[in-house]
């Protein structure tokens, strides 16, 4: 248990601000994929054909904030040209017959440009002309972790 004395303000508490991207290009990593079994995906109501990737502006002055992105895993959904477009801007097959990991995602980056909508940011447009040399680090699965008496000495 932890118990603290702290001094709280007279006035009263407001949700917090969230800061989004401003309105123009950026350069974003994904660092989150949410499906519908996390707490967020159920949170935003995700079914099992649909994930959400959490996107972070990086290398500028607007570092750290995000926005989340809602990509179709169901080829026969109208929009799942929007799918394309974000395996194209990570780099990641988008033509033919391929095999879709969301775990490929994390540490991707891409640039887009940034639209407002209903105080929400929304990718408008993807810059395929800023090539970005991405690197695929796969997570460790737990079930893949060494344990300390495994390693000879």
């Amino acid at each position: 248990m932890v118990k603290r004395a702290v001094n709280m303000p007279e006035n009263e508490p407001e949700e917090s601000k969230f800061e989004i991207p401003s309105e123009t290009e950026h350069l974003f990593q994904v660092v989150d994929v949410y499906d519908s079994t996390s707490d967020i995906g159920i949170k935003l109501k995700l079914d099992e054909n649909t994930v959400s990737a959490k996107c972070e502006v990086t290398g500028s002055d607007e570092e750290g904030r995000t926005l989340l992105i809602r990509i179709s895993l169901d080829e026969s959904w109208k929009g799942f040209f929007f799918t394309r477009l974000f395996l194209k801007a990570i780099g990641e097959p988008h033509k033919g017959s391929v095999e879709i990991d969301t775990d490929r995602f994390i540490g991707r980056q891409f640039y887009a440009t940034v639209k407002h909508k209903d105080g929400f940011a929304n990718i408008f447009e993807y810059n395929f002309d800023k090539k970005i040399e991405q690197v695929y680090q796969a997570p460790v699965k737990t079930s893949d972790a060494v344990k300390a008496e495994e390693i000879a000495w």
